[in-house]
C-alpha cells in the first residue's frame, strides 16, 4: 500500500477511486473523443491553409519584388530559345510602360492617371478599378541576351528575350 492510502477504509479508496480526474477521451465523456485524430489530420492543412493567406497577403516570394498600388497579374515561362513575360495591364497605353534589364532581373513599371474624366461633377457611387503606380521586378531563370521584344495587344503585355547560348540546353554524346 501506498503512503496515501494506509489507513484508509475500503469505502473511502473506492470513493477516491471514482474521483479521480482522467485525461483524454473516454466513454464518460464523449466530447473529448476523437479531437486527437481530427488534429492530427486537420493541423497540416490548417497550416498550408494559413501559409498560403499569408504568402498571398505579404507575398514572400524571394526571387520578386513589387511597390505601388497596383500588382498586375504576371507569367513567367520559356520557351526551348526564349524567356517570355505576360503581365495583363489593361487601360494601361503601352507608351506609359517602361521595361528595363539588368543581368537576370527584369523591371515592369507604369502608372495609370484618374479613374474616369477630370469633371469635378463626377460623384462616385462605386469605384473598383485600380489607378496608380506599379513596378515589378523578377528574377530571370536563366542569364538573357539581346534582341528582346515587347508588344501589348487587347491589355495584355508580352516580353519574349532570346537565352544566351550558354544557357540553352544541348545534348553532349558520351564516348565510351
Amino acid at each position: 500500500m501506498t503512503s496515501s492510502t494506509k489507513g484508509k477504509s475500503k469505502a473511502d479508496k473506492t470513493n477516491d477511486k471514482e474521483n479521480k480526474t482522467t485525461v483524454g477521451p473516454t466513454a464518460n465523456n464523449p466530447s473529448r473523443r476523437g479531437v486527437i485524430p481530427w488534429a492530427r489530420k486537420q493541423i497540416p492543412s490548417l497550416r498550408n491553409e494559413f501559409q498560403h493567406i499569408a504568402d498571398r497577403v505579404w507575398n514572400f516570394a524571394e526571387d520578386e519584388l513589387f511597390s505601388g498600388d497596383m500588382k498586375p497579374a504576371v507569367d513567367l515561362s520559356e520557351t526551348d530559345t526564349s524567356v517570355v513575360i505576360t503581365m495583363d495591364v489593361p487601360g494601361f497605353d503601352p507608351q506609359d510602360i517602361d521595361i528595363q534589364i539588368s543581368g537576370n532581373t527584369i523591371t515592369i513599371r507604369s502608372q495609370r492617371e484618374t479613374r474616369c474624366d477630370d469633371s469635378e461633377e463626377a460623384v462616385f457611387h462605386r469605384t473598383e478599378r485600380p489607378f496608380g503606380t506599379f513596378s515589378r521586378t523578377l528574377a530571370l531563370p536563366y542569364d538573357v541576351g539581346d534582341n528582346e521584344t515587347a508588344t501589348c495587344k487587347n491589355g495584355v503585355l508580352t516580353v519574349k528575350i532570346p537565352k544566351l547560348k550558354s544557357s540553352t540546353a544541348r545534348k553532349i554524346k558520351v564516348n565510351g
